[in-house]
């Protein structure tokens, strides 16, 4: 176990290189990670919660099978090319955020309080996941992103006002959807939003 640290508390570099079946929690402090992995680092069967942010991917790295859980801001943040598959992610502020082309596959994202899937730049491709929120969108497309692809997940969106799929006008160049399944409540929400 990992816990109560002023810093991350697991910090993973390279290829071949892993953080695997650890319970991390209680990194509060504003910024810092459960567990961070770079450059091709692999983070396996983790148990990351009550942390200021749970995992970080950077370069090429991957995370698996996972539980991310009540971090106060990201469950997970994935950046240039990493790759989060088989991870239940929940009860997070958002549930993953992505920068510059990942892959984000059969993850299940539930009750995070804001957005469950964030992309924030280009080129991310997010397959069969189910994303289930409470409240707020369950994917939200943004800032200046291009190339977006999903395909074949189950969005459920239960709350008043919020989207399946929300696309930021600045981010519609290239955007790919198709082959998804929409469970929405009865009321004032919406299958997608196009900026």
């Amino acid at each position: 176990q990992v816990h109560d640290n002023y810093g991350h508390g697991i910090e993973v570099y390279y290829d071949g290189v892993g953080a695997i079946s650890n319970r991390v929690f209680r990194q509060t402090t504003d910024g810092v990670y459960g567990i961070t992995g770079y450059y091709g680092a692999e983070i396996e069967s983790n148990e990351v919660f009550d942390n200021s942010n749970g995992i970080y991917l950077y370069s090429q790295s991957y995370g698996r099978d996972n539980k991310a859980y009540h971090n106060k801001n990201r469950g997970v943040y994935a950046l240039y090319n990493s790759t989060v598959e088989d991870n239940s992610v929940f009860a997070n502020a958002i549930g993953i955020e992505l920068y510059s082309s990942n892959i984000v596959r059969n993850n299940l994202f539930r009750q995070n309080s804001s957005i469950g899937i964030y992309a924030n730049t280009s080129g991310s491709t997010i397959t069969n996941n189910t994303v289930y929120q409470v409240t707020g969108n369950a994917i939200r497309v943004q800032g200046n992103t291009s190339n977006v692809q999903i395909t074949n997940n189950i969005l459920a969106v239960l709350a008043e006002g919020a989207s399946a799929i929300s696309v930021a006008a600045d981010s519609e160049q290239g955007f790919f959807s198709d082959y998804n399944f929409f469970q929405l409540s009865p009321g004032n929400n919406f299958l997608g939003e196009w900026e």
